[in-house]
């Protein structure tokens, strides 16, 4: 699977103290998050528990939402992400994100899956 999509929404989100970081790229700003019909990637940690971070996305089409941990490679770039699991499921997503943002969620990429390319 090769997940392709322009992200109108690029958000890094901080909860509980900053023990719960959330990133993701959603290619709409008006999908209801809880019940997604377009396409989104978010990458999640919850330090209370010593797992990886963890990956859920939908692909767009019905019954297509997905999740896994087992990423081998990504970049981050002023306007592309791109994310390789150990199943062969890539991600190649465009976006505009704020800088400010891009850096939050580098910062958060490199502590939990390394440093990328």
């Amino acid at each position: 699977m090769n997940l392709q999509f322009f992200a109108k929404a690029v958000e890094y989100d901080e909860a509980i103290g900053g023990n719960l970081i959330r990133a993701s790229f959603r290619e709409d700003l008006d999908d209801d998050p809880f019940n997604s019909k377009k396409k989104h990637l978010v990458i999640s940690q919850l330090y209370e528990f010593p797992d990886d971070a963890s990956l859920q996305w939908y692909d767009g089409e019905s019954g297509g939402h997905y999740s896994g941990s087992e990423v081998s490679s990504y970049k981050l770039t002023e306007q592309l992400f791109e994310l390789k699991m150990t199943n062969n499921v890539t991600f190649t997503i465009q976006h505009r994100g704020l800088k400010k943002v891009l850096a939050q969620m580098r910062h958060f990429l490199q502590n939990e899956l390394g440093t990328g390319q």
